[in-house]
């Protein structure tokens, strides 16, 4: 990404915190590891990491990652000292992000639209907004850069640039990384919590990820009906004793054909998963039209989502015989589409029977339809 720096903020001491933030592990990565590959992901190919306390372990881990370490020896006179070290080592006329170490799990799909939004906007300030409060990281113009080195305000960068008459472009976003930070150990705990589900896209990014991709509203109700059928099933099948992850299912059926328009749609959909980050959610779309070599005697999420979408029909709840049926019409006079069709429906006929094993009873009452 040409014209766009990250900085890193990694220098303080983290003494509220009983530990090392930058080093501190979140899900088998630092904090540090994850601050900068988030901006990697983008494309921005100058990521400063600003050090102070500890510094030479930091400046070494920042090397292995690819990022630009830069010490600051006036870190212990606060935060604002490193914003300036930060900034001073960004060229000027670039645009840049300022992001806390403590700040790990913001999206990279959250950093690309900050930087489309701010550069289409040519705006002085960029912030992004989850649930209608600002948070990491602002991306500031070039302009600031002067400003932020010239100035010493009492409050900090926040008292800078809330002082400015300009107002701040907020872009919202889908990303609750944008307002979690870890000051103190709960916080890290907090952080590692919002980790592990870090690969789920909630239900509100799903729809707008169908949204960007241009899906139809029938597509979308499509979609809508097979993730309540498969919410439902996995929610059944886990009080006979299954484990299975219903936000899991519930992600993957509403994203099954978020590439419907595009020739073997399951594997486009997979590989646009994939490269956003939902590893667990891609495997699933992949199988969601053949289960294949990966069927498995014992039920799991790709097999809910697999039988969810052959139960609906349209944004109807309709049952094997009548979905399988209706393809089969269409199909007519195609030999080899009718082969695949009706592997499909023997595939389906399979995992209904291991559902209605577990939950005891015909699968029209478990979904009262």
């Amino acid at each position: 990404m040409t014209g766009t720096s990250a900085i890193v903020l990694a220098a303080g001491r983290s003494s509220r915190m009983g530990g090392f933030k930058p080093l501190a592990d979140l899900g088998g990565r630092t904090l540090l590891a994850r601050a900068v590959a988030a901006f990697a992901a983008i494309g921005v190919e100058d990521v400063v990491v600003v050090t102070g306390h500890r510094g030479g372990e930091v400046a070494a881990a920042a090397g292995l990652l690819g990022a630009r370490p830069v010490a600051n020896p006036r870190f212990d006179r606060g935060m604002y000292t490193s914003v300036q070290a930060g900034v001073a080592a960004v060229g000027a006329g670039r645009r840049f992000f300022l992001l806390p170490v403590d700040c790990p799990l913001v999206r990279p799909e959250t950093l690309g639209k900050l930087a489309r939004a701010g550069a289409a906007a040519d705006a002085g300030m960029t912030v992004p907004v989850f649930e209608g409060r600002p948070g990491h990281p602002p991306l500031l113009g070039p302009a600031l850069r002067e400003e932020i080195l010239a100035a010493d305000p009492p409050g900090g960068l926040r008292a800078l640039l809330a002082g400015r008459q300009e107002p701040a472009l907020e872009v919202a976003v889908d990303d609750p990384g944008v307002a979690h930070d870890a000051d103190l150990r709960e916080d890290l705990e907090r952080l590692r919590d919002l980790a592990a589900g870090e690969d789920l896209p909630s239900e509100r990014r799903c729809l707008d990820l169908l949204d960007e991709a241009g899906a139809s509203p029938d597509r979308v109700a499509h979609s809508l009906a097979v993730a309540a059928v498969a919410g439902a099933l996995a929610a059944a099948l886990n009080e006979r004793g299954q484990c299975l992850c219903v936000p899991l299912v519930t992600a993957a059926a509403l994203l099954h054909d978020i590439a419907r328009e595009e020739p073997r749609h399951w594997e486009v959909g997979a590989r646009l998963l994939e490269g956003l980050g939902y590893r667990r959610v891609a495997p699933l779309v992949l199988r969601h039209m053949r289960l294949g070599d990966g069927e498995r005697d014992d039920l799991d999420e790709a097999q809910v989502v697999f039988l969810a979408d052959k139960l609906v029909l349209g944004d109807r709840i309709v049952g094997l015989e009548a979905r399988f049926a209706a393809r089969a019409e269409r199909f007519t006079g195609d030999p080899g589409a009718l082969t695949g069709v009706r592997a499909r429906l023997e595939e389906a006929r399979r995992v209904q029977a291991r559902v209605e094993a577990v939950l005891e009873r015909p699968l029209t009452a478990a979904l009262r339809v």
